[in-house]
């Protein structure tokens, strides 16, 4: 599921031509724990963190979720 969830933030990135660095800003979190996330040893997401990644590319959960990925 992290690897579906993964696919859908930098899908996002891309459509909104962010890179990780403006993510990590727009979302006030530190840009080691974005990359943790996205690249490397977290191995879950929690659901909190994930609002707070919808919030900085400005999408709802339900926009997040809206794919055949899930």
């Amino acid at each position: 599921m992290k690897s579906k969830v993964v696919k859908r933030i930098l899908y996002f990135c891309e459509v909104k031509n962010l890179t990780i660095e403006q993510l990590a800003i727009n979302c006030n979190l530190d840009l080691k724990k974005l990359n943790n996330i996205l690249f490397g040893k977290n191995k879950t997401i929690r659901i909190d963190t994930l609002l707070i990644i919808c919030n900085g590319l400005n999408i709802s959960l339900v926009e997040f979720f809206d794919s055949d990925l899930f």
